[in-house]
């Protein structure tokens, strides 16, 4: 495993190549994103990384980011408005760690302190640039493969024990070096693994076609499954 210094240059060396990114039609900037807290990150049960599509912030050329976002609910419930998507991922990703499915799970609004856990994550988007809030998926692959993948660089170089992507497995598949990975499909979630890694081809956490409780259990328990299977 790299060290805390070795991420840090890693993330600070992908992160300056894409604040140079913006879209020329919309005058939009590039939120960078990543490892929310290298610290926790590094000492957490599982290193885990969600792979989602972008911000919905067409246009916006305003300073910051996903890294700083996530970091600032840290102890606090999650912004309203960022709820629909990050609810999901909080619950997941808690669950993960503490190897607690979602009924058991405290309310963050009782329990704020429950949001300590998203720093402990690395989340990335695959298009840096925002966009609207209804991602055209031809679009959004178009902009992968004429971009520099800076989110595939992430996902090799940082490590991640556990990688969910949240609609965007078909994407970044190409690039994935799982030819040696075992498959899974287990309660409607495909998933495949190797000793060190599980990855995920999960729902974008808003998705609607199933509950909220469904959603992250599936996750949750695929990969206490993996961790059984690791002994």
């Amino acid at each position: 495993m790299k060290t805390k210094q070795e991420l840090e240059e890693i993330q600070n060396e992908i992160n300056r190549e894409v604040e140079k990114l913006s879209d020329p039609v919309t005058g939009a900037t590039a939120k960078v994103d990543g490892i929310v807290d290298i610290d926790q990150y590094l000492s957490a049960e599982l290193r885990i990384m969600w792979v989602l599509k972008e911000v919905n912030s067409s246009g916006d050329s305003e300073e910051w980011n996903m890294i700083d976002t996530l970091r600032s609910w840290s102890g606090k419930s999650i912004d309203h408005q960022w709820r629909k998507t990050f609810d999901n991922i909080l619950y997941t990703t808690n669950g993960i760690l503490t190897q607690t499915l979602w009924e058991d799970q405290q309310d963050q609004d009782k329990h704020p302190e429950v949001t300590n856990q998203l720093s402990k994550i690395s989340y990335c988007n695959v298009k840096k640039v925002p966009g609207a809030s209804q991602t055209n998926m031809s679009t959004l692959e178009r902009y992968y493969n004429a971009s520099e993948k800076h989110v595939l660089r992430q996902i090799n170089e940082l490590e991640p024990q556990v990688i969910i992507f949240g609609g965007t497995y078909d994407i970044l598949e190409p690039g994935l070096d799982i030819m040696h990975y075992k498959f899974v499909m287990e309660n409607d979630l495909p998933w495949y693994y190797s000793q060190d890694q599980i990855i995920l081809n999960a729902r974008h956490p808003q998705s609607t076609s199933g509950t909220r409780q469904k959603y992250c259990d599936n996750i949750i328990k695929a990969v206490i499954n993996w961790k059984n299977m690791n002994g």
